[in-house]
Parts: structure tokens; sequence; C-alpha cells
């Protein structure tokens, strides 16, 4: 089984191209069927599944993420794990993490790094890098980490719960969302305008 989440404006599907590797695994049918959905489909938010034999299509909601919204830490459900996983569909073992209202930053074992929240990656800024998360750590293979990795002077190192740096929430819905993490500084305007510039311009449909 192959899922994603994405948006559709006017432009076409965001991300066009890292949703559809999502589907690579699944085989030729799974991706001219999702090509064919890219094509067809209204502007929107969706939830796209492969099932084996069919592209089941949901539609669904608005991201409930907000700017300056507070945030909690947990530990990961799978901090025990070496490596990325390809989103699960939900219900999945994030889903009792999530709290509508607060973002759930999920860390390390040790509670020393955060790997991602419930609902999104997590970036951080060092005053010259935005920073991503080391792919080698566990946490959801994620389609705007993926664009954020082929943008200039954009870094990986891990991101610490004992930082002053600014961290971001980032998906393929509400693209950037700030949060509010006492201790923590401001993220950049400027830079959040520059991943939402990369992020608009992957809309596309075929």
């Amino acid at each position: 089984m192959s899922f994603t989440t994405l948006r559709i404006n006017d432009d076409g599907v965001l991300l066009y191209a890292l949703h559809e590797e999502r589907f690579r695994n699944s085989g030729e049918d799974a991706i001219l069927s999702y090509r064919k959905f890219a094509l067809e489909a209204k502007a929107g938010v969706y939830n796209l599944t492969w099932d084996g034999e069919n592209l089941l299509v949901k539609e669904r909601g608005e991201s409930n993420l907000f700017d300056g919204m507070p945030a909690r830490y947990r530990v990961s459900p799978i901090a025990h794990l070496k490596n990325r996983i390809d989103k699960p569909a939900p219900p999945s073992i994030y889903s009792n993490l999530v709290e509508p209202t607060i973002s759930t930053l999920l860390t390390s074992a040790d509670g020393k790094e955060i790997y991602e929240s419930c609902r999104a990656s997590i970036i951080s800024w060092n005053g010259k890098n935005i920073i991503r998360v080391p792919d080698n750590r566990p946490a959801v293979k994620s389609t705007m980490e993926r664009l954020l990795k082929d943008m200039p002077d954009v870094i990986e190192e891990p991101i610490l719960v004992d930082s002053a740096y600014p961290i971001t929430l980032i998906n393929a819905v509400k693209c950037t969302c700030t949060i509010s993490v006492e201790g923590r500084n401001p993220f950049p305007i400027e830079q959040l305008e520059k991943i939402k510039e990369a992020f608009l311009a992957t809309a596309k449909r075929q």
C-alpha cells in the first residue's frame, strides 16, 4: 500500500513529482492512476491511498495547524528505529499523539533531539542556514523535507531540544507553520517566504 496527503491549487498538485514518488514502489498502475487523478482533480486537499488495485481518493478539510500554536514534547513512537519510514495512512501510530490545538514534538528516547511532530516535519534556523533533520533519524519520509534538500543553504544537523534556535513545522498541506516554544527565537519571516515560494513553484498537472 502507498499513501500520501496533498494539496491542489489552480496550478496543479503541489509537490507533484514528490507525491508521485510515493507510489513508485506500488508499480506502474499506481503511478498512472495518480497521474490521472492529478490531471482531473479540482483544487483542494486529498488523501490518496493505493490499495494494491485501486487509487482511493478522499477529499479532506484544511489542516488544523495554525501559526503560533503552542507545543509539547513526547518521545517518538518510532524512536527505537534507525531510519525513515514511509508515510502511514491514518489511523496510525501517530494518531493518539494528535491534539487539535497543540503541536506534539516527537523526540529521541533520551529527550535530547527533536525528530518531527505528530503532523508535520520540523526545521530550524541557525542564523545562516535552514536546518533539516538528518535522513538517518526515525521520522516519516517527508515530501517537504525532500523539497528543502534541493534548496541552497539548507543543511542537515540534529535539531536539539536544548537550543534557542527557532523551529517551524512544514508539511505538504500547510507548507509552513510557526509554533510557540519557550526559550526559542522566532523563525525569520524571509526564510518562511523563501520556502513558500519554492513550494508554490512545484505545482503542476502532469
